[in-house]
């Protein structure tokens, strides 16, 4: 069995498989690389090694938070081709629905050219609209792996775990982009 993991293990949302969570200790050989490819300068670099550094320690969510959060924002300025992470598909159904009249969809089930989880800015030309929805916000299982090269909206509310904080600040290329809400 090969499995490929490619993200931080010991701090990123646990990739689940059949509702299990997958254990480093069941994968005897694990290659390391520890360069940080998507931050584009070394505030983003320092910020999220400092969120590691205090997930590896085990310092609770809300200290992280109050550490790394220099200011609290909202979506007045949000654009379509940006990002907007949430812990839950609800909070995610507020923000598709605040901005249902810009054209953003996720690709839900492959079809044509497209594949599953790619995000379109456009409506698809086809008759297959069960293939696609409209969506703007996205839980962080469902961005692992993504960079956003544009603002990252970091919606707050009811978060789970230091783990899902991570992943999510993460996803970005430039730490000035994201916006963390309340």
């Amino acid at each position: 069995l090969l499995v490929v993991f490619v993200g931080d293990v010991e701090c990123q949302i646990y990739p689940v498989t059949t509702g299990t969570r997958l254990k480093l200790s069941d994968f005897p050989d694990v290659l390391y690389f520890h360069e940080d490819y998507r931050s584009i300068n070394q505030k983003t670099k320092d910020k999220k090694k400092l969120v590691r550094k205090m997930v590896i320690e085990g310092k609770s969510l809300a200290y992280i938070m109050t550490v790394v959060i220099d200011e609290w924002g909202n979506t007045d300025e949000y654009q379509k081709e940006d990002m907007i992470l949430c812990s839950e598909h609800r909070f995610c159904h507020e923000h598709t629905k605040k901005f249902a009249a810009l054209e953003k969809y996720k690709v839900v089930e492959p079809f044509q050219k497209y594949h599953t989880g790619q995000i379109l800015f456009q409506k698809p030309d086809t008759t297959q609209t069960d293939k696609y929805e409209l969506r703007h916000g996205y839980t962080y299982h469902s961005v692992q792996g993504k960079t956003v090269e544009t603002k990252l909206y970091i919606d707050t509310r009811e978060l789970k775990d230091v783990r899902m904080f991570y992943t999510g600040v993460t996803r970005c290329r430039d730490w000035d982009n994201i916006i963390f809400l309340k």
